[in-house]
């Protein structure tokens, strides 16, 4: 008994000693350290644990079998399992800009070049996969019968880790509430957890070749997509990255940045790749460097990094539809597709107000509010050149909207990819105002006015 005595008390000083040392640092460093990372909670169980869930679940109807979505955050879409006669399925994979192309602007396209079948997209995109997550999309999708396969991935495959178990996770991040337990955690991860770049490369190509040889598997053709990004208008995150950024150096500011946009060093790995794995390659890349006619694309073609405006989906899905059409062919052969999608469609670059500018807000007030959560909080570039944008396209505009905290949090609540944020819209109106008043100043436009703090 005495020394079950002497253990219980000595577990009670160690204790006491634990949370006076806690109670230390959060006076010191502050009271949550685990707060940030506990937003994004859904985000990994998304990546981590919905992504296991088949993309389609087989559903009967009037007599007749159909494949219905049952992926949290897809596209809902409903097909019959059993193909018509004549009819060309496609199947579409990989990250956002994969799940943002319309099945009916892509089957508009396929219907131009392949007149003598009838198209049926089935978009197995999905926002923030990578290319492993792709390569599971395209191997799954043999029950639905796919007469062709094409792939747009590359801009979300940086260092975070392609599995992890989300229980572990989920017991990681409480425990990092705790100061005493993340700050030696942190410090390992700094010193021993560095990413290789060319290791991110060489995953990323790994990847890319199991996707081909997955499609070759299944006997079903299969086209690569490059893709383009904003070079121009669009600031890197890293210090680095924007000194090259300032000089107008746009492709060695993206290359030198962290990986939230394809490098054009990966555009050309996409190239080899499709060269050596016979694959069919759309070089969206070089359609839209042709189309800005020897400028890089910036916000005429993006509504932000990576993804396309409205008005440039015509020309993407030409694209993707004749290099189809012509099939695997050397990497450097661009001429084959630029004759193919010839006559270029008439495009309008400019800016009006309306949804897409509501999109380009709504991200510039995301981006802030991240910055606000960072530790310390920071100035991001990239929350100013949306804000200025709005700005510059409806002027005023950026007042009103930022007046109603109230539909912002609403915004940003019926949105998936930033629902996460809507809760800390009171909390962090302070990196709002801070960068929309630095957008203004360097518009030379009225500043925002502050208005005084909620009572909770």
């Amino acid at each position: 008994m005495k020394a079950a005595s002497r253990a219980a008390a000595a577990a009670a000083v160690a204790l006491l000693a634990i949370g006076a040392c806690e109670l230390g640092l959060r006076g010191r460093l502050g009271g949550d350290p685990g707060r940030r990372e506990r937003l994004f909670l859904d985000e990994t169980r998304y990546l981590h644990e919905e992504s296991r869930a088949p993309f389609f679940r087989g559903t009967v109807k009037g007599g007749s079998e159909f494949w219905t979505t049952a992926r949290p955050r897809a596209n809902p879409q409903e097909f019959p399992a059993a193909k018509e006669k004549g009819e060309l399925r496609v199947v579409v994979a990989g990250e956002s800009v994969a799940q943002r192309l319309g099945s009916g602007d892509l089957e508009r396209a396929f219907s131009n070049f392949f007149p003598e079948r009838r198209a049926r997209v089935v978009n197995c995109g999905m926002g923030t996969y990578d290319a492993y997550r792709t390569m599971l999309s395209v191997s799954e999708s043999k029950p639905y019968a796919p007469d062709l396969f094409v792939v747009l991935a590359g801009n979300n495959d940086g260092a975070r880790p392609e599995t992890l178990s989300y229980p572990a996770y989920r017991v990681n991040l409480f425990l990092r509430s705790f100061w005493l337990w993340r700050l030696p955690q942190d410090w390992l991860a700094a010193r021993f957890r560095r990413a290789d770049p060319r290791a991110v490369e060489s995953r990323f190509e790994e990847r890319l070749r199991e996707t081909v040889r997955a499609a070759k598997r299944m006997s079903v053709p299969i086209v690569l997509c490059t893709l383009p990004v904003n070079l121009r208008d669009y600031p890197p995150l890293t210090e680095r990255a924007m000194r090259h950024f300032i000089r107008e150096e746009f492709a060695q500011a993206v290359e030198l940045d962290y990986r939230d946009r394809c490098p054009p060093s990966r555009n050309e790995l996409i190239r080899r790749v499709a060269a050596e794995e016979g694959a069919a390659l759309a070089d969206l890349e070089k359609v839209f460097a042709r189309l800005e006619r020897g400028t890089c694309p910036g916000w005429d073609m993006f509504e932000d990094g990576v993804h396309f405006r409205t008005r440039m989906y015509p020309i993407v899905t030409r694209t993707i539809a004749a290099a189809a059409r012509i099939g695997p062919r050397s990497a450097s052969d661009f001429h084959a597709v630029e004759l193919a999608i010839k006559p270029w469609p008439p495009l309008d670059f400019s800016w009006k107000p309306g949804p897409e500018l509501d999109a380009v807000l709504l991200a510039g007030i995301a981006d802030a509010l991240q910055a606000g959560l960072q530790e310390p909080p920071i100035l991001l570039e990239r929350a100013v050149a949306k804000f200025m944008l709005v700005e510059r396209v409806a002027p005023g505009m950026l007042s009103r909207r930022l007046s109603d905290r109230d539909a912002i949090a609403r915004d940003l609540a019926a949105n998936p990819s930033t629902r996460s944020l809507s809760a800390e819209v009171s909390h962090g109106w302070g990196s709002i105002e801070r960068h929309s008043a630095a957008a203004l100043k360097r518009l030379n436009a009225p500043r925002v006015p502050k208005r005084r703090p909620e009572r909770r």
